[in-house]
């Protein structure tokens, strides 16, 4: 194992078992600890500057420092920053409770949201002694580090690894440290996919089978929709020939091991009866008593009409930086007599792209909201994992390009 490839793994595993960590304390009632806890992580992260200056790995550190700074300069002033996730926190901190917004006070603020960042928030804020409406936020680029980590192992080029960041900036924006969860959970998702084709190709290394059990528990605690990201990863890691799936699953068993850790917050908020908005109008339209097939079909047919598709088609399918997966094809076809284009990490974003696709096409399908509502609100935010795909499959094509031409000069 390189350096560059123990530097990043070692680092990214260490970040993520301190969010676990935290989550795991706060939910035994061990939140006397959380300041103590989250002074490590300042610690740890102190450590891990000297480690990047030591060996000369200094982007990523650069970028969570610019990062932090940004994100201490702006206000949550956005509905899903303020009046859900740091309001998530706020609650937490005051009460002294992981459980604090299961009293279903305000329920416009999506109180069976996990809590896994606005966990780390509260104890920044317990670490402090006070909350405000603007470091607690900071915190949130702690998990940015991870993602941007596995990254740059991955390219082990400073410049394709700068022309990434780039575009992830372009992409994500102000969603990386305004309080949203959707640019975080954007990484996440992108990184778990390159751990799951990294270790798909090498399922030996222990090191890297910890990291993705670790990552992919964090993913699953960022917003509801991790979970389904996750399953969707899973799925497409392992279709493969049935001999090799039995092989594999026999090797990475321990992946199930994110879906308890979901299956915990779950159940809580199950005991607690707090639901989703989603869950509590398809309950309000869907009779399990009944004919729940025929309530089904009626939901279908009510919004399966051509206005209905084109409408979520218009949605989307409206960004711009799809248009980077459509060059990737194009460039694919262009020199794919003159060195092998096409790889497994390249069919394993394709696949991802297509199943996250008809995923959100029954979400907004079954959405008991308005559909114009509901797309306009969300569409942006829930296609992202699609629009970073796009680019990172032209990142991996263009590389392939690049270095048949250094090799043929």
């Amino acid at each position: 194992m390189n350096v560059n490839n123990t530097f990043s793994i070692k680092h990214a595993l260490i970040f993520n078992a301190f969010f676990i960590l935290n989550f795991v304390m706060w939910l035994l009632g061990f939140q006397i600890i959380a300041p103590l806890i989250f002074t490590g992580l300042l610690i740890y992260f102190c450590y891990f500057a000297f480690d990047s200056f030591k060996l000369k790995h200094t982007l990523p550190l650069l970028i969570i420092l610019y990062l932090g700074l940004l994100s201490l300069g702006m206000v949550a002033t956005s509905w899903d920053a303020r009046s859900i996730w740091l309001f998530h926190a706020k609650r937490i901190f005051i009460d002294n409770s992981i459980f604090a917004q299961l009293d279903d006070y305000a329920i416009w603020s999506h109180n069976d949201y996990p809590v896994m960042l606005p966990l780390l928030s509260a104890s920044f804020a317990k670490l402090i002694g006070y909350w405000n409406e603007i470091y607690p936020k900071a915190s949130n680029v702690f998990f940015i580090l991870p993602p941007l980590l596995i990254f740059y192992d991955y390219l082990k080029n400073p410049r394709w690894f700068v022309l990434l960041v780039v575009g992830i900036f372009y992409i994500l924006a102000k969603l990386l440290i305004n309080g949203y969860m959707d640019g975080i959970l954007t990484l996440y998702a992108l990184s778990t996919l390159i751990i799951f084709y990294q270790l798909r190709e090498n399922n030996n290394n222990k090191l890297l089978l910890l990291l993705a059990v670790l990552h992919s528990c964090v993913l699953v605690s960022i917003k509801n929709e991790g979970i389904y990201i996750f399953t969707i990863l899973i799925c497409c890691m392992y279709s493969i020939s049935l001999k090799q799936f039995l092989i594999s699953i026999q090797k990475t068993w321990v992946l199930l091991i994110p879906y308890l850790f979901w299956l915990v917050w779950r159940l809580i908020t199950q005991h607690y009866s707090v639901y989703s908005d989603m869950e509590s109008g398809l309950f309000e339209k869907i009779s399990f008593n009944n004919d729940l097939l025929k309530s089904i079909l009626v939901i279908l047919k009510e919004r399966l009409s051509w206005d209905n598709l084109t409408l979520i088609a218009q949605f989307l399918f409206e960004s711009k930086y799809y248009l980077f997966g459509m060059m990737s094809i194009v460039m694919h076809v262009i020199f794919k007599k003159k060195c092998n284009m096409w790889s497994r990490l390249d069919s394993f974003i394709i696949q991802f792209i297509f199943a996250y696709l008809i995923f959100l096409f029954f979400v907004y399908v079954f959405t008991p909201h308005d559909l114009f509502w509901h797309l306009k609100t969300s569409a942006t935010r829930t296609t992202l994992p699609i629009q970073l795909s796009c680019w990172i499959f032209f990142i991996s094509i263009a590389r392939k390009i690049s270095s048949h031409e250094k090799y043929r000069d």
